[in-house]
């Protein structure tokens, strides 16, 4: 095998370096250097005090599942809802259903609030105001011809962690996500990635 030194490898046009169809790009430990497997960015956003933080065409046929990571803190004390959405706007169809459970810094577990046939699905039961949080959505199916499930893990500061879980009992197709505290309003990021298959 022939070995190439160079210090950089630029595009002959443009700024992209791809790779030929039906070859894969490889470390000297044999292993696959650039992978089409993985996590790719949709969307990634601030927001602040805002009483709702809404994403529309964020779900596409190109993905199965989503992993979403929010950053955010309530302006009051309130709990965090989301609906999926479609290009009608928010989903409020009494559809959604979920569970939750908290623990505080003295580990112990509180099965805190659950719902059926609502019209929202909970993601931060009773989050205290001005307090940040940060939490992990990971929700199956949105796009699809599927019912749809979702699982959420966070924490805040003080050592306390939070885990939901619900889902969506219809075969509705979605595109969009909407996010929204009860009261007041929240600010914060949000980065929303497709699975690859």
């Amino acid at each position: 095998m022939s070995q190439l030194n160079v210090d950089t490898i630029g595009g002959q046009t443009g700024s992209d370096i791809s790779v030929a169809s039906g070859h894969t790009l490889k470390d000297s430990s044999d292993n696959a250097f650039i992978t089409s497997s993985g996590l790719t960015l949709v969307h990634s956003s601030t927001f602040s005090s805002v009483s709702a933080k809404s994403i529309d065409n964020c779900f596409s046929s190109t993905y199965r599942n989503y992993k979403v990571n929010i950053r955010s803190a309530n302006s009051a004390t309130s709990d965090i809802h989301f609906r999926f959405r479609d290009g009608s706007g928010d989903n409020t169809d009494s559809e959604y259903w979920w569970k939750y459970l908290y623990s505080t810094s003295t580990n112990n577990w509180t099965a805190y609030a659950n719902g059926s046939n609502t019209n929202y699905a909970e993601l931060i039961s009773g989050g205290g105001a001005n307090m940040q949080y940060n939490y992990t959505l990971e929700i199956y199916n949105p796009q699809v011809a599927d019912f749809k499930s979702f699982n959420m893990h966070g924490s805040w500061r003080t050592g306390g962690i939070l885990i939901n879980g619900g889902g969506y009992d219809n075969t509705d197709q979605f595109t969009g996500i909407s996010f929204y505290p009860e009261t007041g309003t929240f600010s914060g990021e949000i980065q929303i990635y497709g699975y690859d298959n």
